[in-house]
């Protein structure tokens, strides 16, 4: 039987054969059909393998019929492409990626004056200047400005569009044009030189990021074709044509191309040039004009783009093609006119789309804000209502594709996918979500408690503030043990909060000695002197503490003594022992004087403030529990302070930041000119500002910042290019003294601590 059957199986296939050999088209030779028939031993041998071959087994999920096996949803995150986006969603990214508004207005118009120059340069056509500004525009709503240079980031926009384009260009091309636009032709370099070969790699490099930026989306769209359309449609003279095409250049500098499209930046754009030019304005707004309809626009899309224009023009007139040709007051009467117009019609508005997020219990739900850190070793991210999330303008041109990324989020364990059709992605993700619903059924349990009589000291409270004791929620400060409340840290704590409030009064003393010009006198040196007698003995108050309360845990630091020096009261005991004796710098008090006044603040608002004024109990509600914990009412005094301590705290952090690192500077002046001992003390000082970036944020933020505003001063196009190598080398020195001195190599491997300071 099993013979019958691989015989009929295999006289079918045969018969298939023959069948597929009847179709062979009947002009070829028949000698290729005798080449591919087989030997007839080859025949004989395959046969009689047949005849003992057993059919194969289909697996159980290959049988017609059943349905495959699911193994579970693709671990990926799919992140859709936006062709538009409104107001509300520019504005939203600005403020998540932290954006400075004047930074942002600045990198924008510089970078786009950059892509237009250089494409003049290279003689490329303007739908690839129209490309580069959309990719540039794309990725400065997701990267920080302080991460990367604008001139690299536009630089890498154009070769993108060169590529969608079809305008070939390569990077050193790109960066060479700009090179030979700053310089003279005595200074041209050709694109082979070597002076380009960093650039183009950092410019290669962000090309990738471009493209993650826009979604991998290249729908671009070129309004200048619909610009010519319009006016021919409407019989627009070519002086008035001219001035419309300028406008639509200039549109560019501003967000208006990734909102709006083709037909309404053209009708902006001719508008506006009608109202400058003063004529045919009934040709674009009279009955016989264009109707919006048919160009599916709509006047509120206008409207907002006449807007976006006139606003650049009255701020940065000189930042355009057409602004300085006309006086500014036209700008601006023309602006008023408009807003005339929205005021008129309640249709319109300022922006076309603009809804307000809903609000639960009186607070905004998704707002993103800039996160600030909690401690120096909280990464610097982003908040939505408080909470940590992540998010797309996380990725750093430097980070995007280092470290583990978090989980929930883009930047998932799994792949990242960008898609272009939105309702497949929907679907996607409602057929994924399936696989993540958690099912939850609530049942009630009665257990019996017996209720405990606690013995309540009511002359010395704990819980006066609302029945919370909210004083452990305040961050620690350098001179700090973290606690006030034992009873053991009493007398500690009281000579600290003594030695604080003299190192203020001193600090003021000192102060009043500066103004005046006697800063030699003997009160003056008294005062200079005793303040840092006084910042010492708080520091050495709160390092005798944690050596004698490792003692009696009988733990021993790891590390012995860098790990020692790498505790931050230490360091600054340090240096308050050092500013003691080396010669008088005033500014070396300023960040002392700064912690002082919040110990001061959180000691008298948990310890003054309740022994002065004892806390009064609020009588118990009607049929409360008489084993009810007693609440007392909040002193105002020591809200204020609290208040106070938790407002300015980061910004009080940011200000020693700035504090310290103006002091390395006057150092450094103090070194250039020879002055006594500088050069030790600019030794020792430099050590504790390293030890200072290894463990504060605020202190790593302040030299971010310091870092791009010398990037835009030096970027800018006066600038000489010996002045940029400078800069440069200076970077690069600094990042080499910065791996050289890494503590956290020579520590066993252990963590330097770290505090909020």
């Amino acid at each position: 039987m099993q013979q019958f059957t691989d015989h009929n199986v295999s006289r079918k296939k045969h018969a298939g054969a023959k069948a597929g050999s009847d179709l062979l088209s009947p002009n070829l030779n028949t000698d290729l059909r005798k080449a591919i028939r087989p030997a007839p031993a080859f025949r004989r041998t395959f046969k009689n393998l047949a005849f003992r071959m057993a059919p194969a087994t289909r697996p159980e999920s290959a049988q017609p019929g059943s349905t495959p096996a699911i193994t579970g949803p693709h671990p990926s995150y799919i992140q859709v492409a936006k062709p538009y986006l409104f107001q509300q969603q520019l504005q939203g990214q600005l403020v998540a990626i932290g954006a400075n508004p004047t930074r942002e207005d600045t990198f924008r118009l510089q970078g786009v004056q950059w892509i237009n120059d250089v494409r003049v340069a290279l003689q490329l056509p303007v739908r690839t200047f129209c490309t580069a500004c959309v990719y540039y525009h794309k990725f400065r709503l997701v990267h920080k400005d302080v991460e990367y240079g604008f001139q690299d980031a536009a630089a890498a926009a154009l070769l993108t569009a060169c590529k969608i384009e079809d305008t070939l260009k390569k990077s050193r091309e790109i960066l060479c044009a700009a090179h030979n636009l700053r310089v003279g032709v005595t200074e041209h370099l050709s694109p082979d030189d070597n002076a380009f070969e960093v650039s183009s790699k950092s410019v290669i490099g962000l090309e990738r990021l471009m493209l993650e930026a826009s979604g991998f989306d290249f729908r671009v769209r070129f309004p200048h074709k619909h610009l010519i359309k319009l006016t021919k449609e409407a019989k627009i003279d070519k002086d008035v044509g001219t001035v419309a095409y300028n406008i639509m250049l200039d549109l560019y500098r501003t967000f208006a191309p990734l909102k709006q499209s083709c037909a309404a930046m053209s009708f902006a754009c001719v508008e506006l040039a009608t109202l400058l030019q003063e004529k045919q304005q009934e040709n674009i707004r009279g009955k016989a004009a264009p109707k919006y309809r048919r160009w599916h626009t709509t006047r509120a899309q206008i409207m907002e783009t006449i807007l976006d224009l006139l606003e650049h023009y009255t701020h940065f007139q000189k930042s355009s093609i057409v602004g300085p040709a006309y006086p500014i007051d036209k700008f601006i009467n023309i602006r008023i006119r408009i807003n005339q117009e929205i005021d008129e019609k309640s249709s319109l508005n300022r922006f076309t789309e603009h809804h307000e997020a809903p609000k639960t219990n009186g607070v905004k739900s998704n707002i993103k804000t800039p996160k600030t850190p909690i401690t120096p070793a909280s990464p610097s991210d982003l908040r939505t209502n408080g909470k940590d999330i992540a998010s797309p303008a996380t990725l750093s041109p430097r980070s995007s594709g280092s470290g583990r990324r978090g989980t929930g989020g883009r930047g998932t364990d799994g792949t990242v996918r960008f898609m272009l059709d939105a309702e497949k992605a929907k679907q996607e993700k409602e057929t994924v979500a399936e696989y993540f619903k958690v099912e939850l059924e609530e049942y009630e349990v009665e257990v019996e408690e017996p209720i405990k009589n606690d013995r309540i000291d009511r002359r010395a409270p704990t819980d006066w503030n609302n029945g919370r004791d909210d004083r452990f929620q305040y961050k620690k400060l350098p001179g700090s043990s973290g606690t006030y409340t034992s009873l053991d840290n009493f007398n500690t704590s009281a000579a600290g909060f003594c030695m604080h409030l003299t190192l203020l009064f001193c600090i003021f003393r000192y102060g009043l000695s500066y103004i005046t010009f006697n800063y030699y006198s003997r009160w003056a040196l008294f005062s200079y002197r005793t303040a840092f007698i006084s910042a010492a003995a708080t520091y050495g108050i709160v390092v005798y503490k944690a050596f004698r309360a490792r003692s009696r845990a009988g733990s021993k630091p790891a590390g012995g003594a860098l790990s020692l020096a790498a505790d931050e009261n230490v360091q600054y005991l340090a240096m308050a022992l050092v500013w003691l004796f080396a010669p008088q710098y005033p500014l070396a008090m300023l960040p002392f004087g700064v912690y002082s006044i919040f110990h001061v603040a959180t000691y008298t608002r948990t310890n003054l403030i309740p022994t002065l004024q004892p806390p009064q109990q609020i009588a118990p509600a009607a049929g409360a529990s008489p084993g009810a914990k007693p609440t007392f009412k909040a002193n105002p005094t020591a809200d204020t302070i609290g208040k106070f301590v938790k407002e300015y705290y980061d910004a009080s952090m940011g200000l020693v930041a700035i504090l310290e690192i103006l002091l390395w500077g006057r150092l450094l002046l103090s070194a250039i000119t020879f002055s006594r001992g500088s050069w030790i003390l600019i030794a020792v000082y430099t050590a504790f500002l390293r030890a200072r970036f290894a463990q504060s944020s605020f202190v790593q933020g302040q030299f971010k910042q310091l870092e791009a505003r010398i990037d835009s001063l030096v970027g800018a196009q006066s600038t000489p290019p010996a002045a940029r190598q400078v800069w440069e080398g200076v970077k690069n020195g600094a990042r080499t003294f910065h791996d050289a001195t890494d503590v956290g190599h020579y520590v066993n491997g252990a963590p330097a601590q770290k505090k909020a300071s």
